[in-house]
């Protein structure tokens, strides 16, 4: 009788241990520091170490300050710095929903496609730093508070991570100008994107997912690029991207608008209308 109150008894801690466990994956959205830090291997082909002294003095100042827990996305942990001006985006280490090769192949792509974001769209994208690869550069440590509010010290020379200017998605953007009555400065906004996405295409290069309410922004009225994660350079067949594929990310944009917030597409353009 006794060992069965034995049993019981272990039978319920051992409960009570996954529910915590459980509830604690929860509350802090499955953020640890193992998750984000790895030991990095030294490939050139992502190496993003080489800058001039004023932007490592840029990334000094913008890393002399806490981050806060900001969201888990499904590649990263994105942290808010203290003056909610920047983002540093950590690369999840582990993930459940890729494994094998399939995983190291859309690793492989990400990481390519935010050091072409980092060498030839940088300003476009307003990136501060892209740490993809393991560098000579001098050891960095970064505090940051989890969703729960703990503090950690993260080394970054042990981690893959995306520094960059933190966006307004553009339905928050236009709607805030809308709502003060700042109409022309709204319309101008879509001009601006428009013009963004031709730089891009003059450039070369594709966005194999350039859907334009969740993957660009605007930071201090200026456009941007979000989501670095899906930028390919066009092909050898493909010499020079044509008109149609500057505008088609607007057009497509106006028409997701039209179905989720018509209202304020009817004020920035009157009638639903392509460019």
């Amino acid at each position: 009788m006794a060992i069965s109150k034995h049993f019981l008894f272990f039978g319920v801690l051992a409960i009570l241990f996954c529910g915590l466990g459980i509830l604690s994956e929860k509350a802090t959205e499955r953020f640890a520091l193992m998750r984000i830090q790895c030991q990095l291997p030294g490939d050139p082909a992502l190496d993003c170490s080489h800058m001039p002294i004023e932007q490592e003095e840029e990334i000094t100042r913008v890393l002399s300050q806490p981050f806060h827990y900001l969201s888990r996305g499904g590649q990263c942990f994105a942290f808010v710095s203290d003056d909610g001006k920047y983002v540093i985006k950590f690369f999840r280490q582990r993930s459940s929903k890729y494994k094998g090769e399939k995983k190291k192949a859309m690793y492989q792509m990400y990481f390519e496609s935010a050091a072409l974001a980092y060498r030839e769209l940088r300003e476009e994208s307003s990136l501060i730093w892209v740490h993809l690869s393991r560098t000579p550069t001098q050891p960095r440590v970064l505090k940051i508070y989890d969703k729960l509010h703990i503090a950690h010290n993260v080394y970054l020379e042990n981690t893959i991570f995306v520094l960059q200017k933190k966006g307004i998605l553009p339905v928050d953007y236009f709607s805030a100008l809308v709502k003060n009555h700042a109409l022309e400065q709204a319309k101008q906004g879509l001009i601006d994107m428009a013009s963004l996405i031709a730089q891009r295409c003059n450039k070369g290069i594709d966005d194999i997912d350039a859907a334009l309410h969740k993957n660009m922004g605007f930071f201090d009225g200026q456009p941007m690029f979000i989501d670095i994660g899906n930028f390919r350079k066009a092909s050898q067949q493909k010499n020079q991207i044509h008109s149609e594929d500057a505008t088609k990310p607007i057009n497509e944009f106006y028409l997701w608008m039209e179905k989720t917030h018509p209202e304020l597409l009817a004020a920035l353009v009157g009638e639903p209308a392509s460019i």
